[in-house]
């Protein structure tokens, strides 16, 4: 069966059930990329399926330390590195390191009461619930006295640090 066929039989199993649905599946075989799209979204008629942005959520975490892990063994980044390395607008030597990162150990706070509060009651607000911190937000805080020495964080889950290794 031809790789096209296949993908379209597999996908096919999600589309019919769920109507109005979008599936964007890519893959490389035999040494070639391919992206194929399925479904009948109303936002096809607005976009092309391959400008859709589509929110891909914890599966990230898992794509940003395999990366993390391909350039530390290719000796492009250190485990023990700080994050002022990779981002010149942070001060030098920040004692946040990409280790801590990758393993939520930085202390950065998973999210503000503040923005819980406005994302709930305030309408015009809109952001991504999972967005806690805008990049200025984010800057300030690595700016902040808290940061000041190195020391040990506690150990506690934080989006906030996996995606800002994103962004860093």
């Amino acid at each position: 069966m031809m790789l096209k066929q296949e993908v379209q039989r597999i996908a096919s199993s999600y589309t019919e059930k769920k109507k109005q649905a979008l599936l964007v599946i890519g893959l490389i075989h035999q040494g070639e990329r391919h992206v194929f799209h399925f479904g009948d979204h109303p936002i096809q008629q607005r976009v092309q399926p391959e400008e859709v942005i589509f929110e891909i959520g914890s599966i990230s975490k898992v794509f940003t330390t395999s990366i993390l892990a391909s350039m530390i063994q290719k000796g492009q980044m250190k485990l023990d590195d700080s994050i002022s390395l990779y981002c010149p607008e942070i001060r030098k030597n920040h004692p946040i390191q990409l280790e801590q990162l990758a393993t939520h150990t930085s202390g950065l706070p998973s999210h503000r009461f503040l923005r819980d509060l406005q994302l709930r009651f305030l309408p015009k607000v809109r952001r991504d619930m999972y967005c806690q911190y805008s990049l200025d937000e984010l800057m300030k805080l690595l700016h902040s006295k808290k940061w000041n020495e190195r020391k040990e964080y506690p150990s506690r889950y934080s989006n906030v640090g996996m995606v800002s290794s994103q962004n860093i």
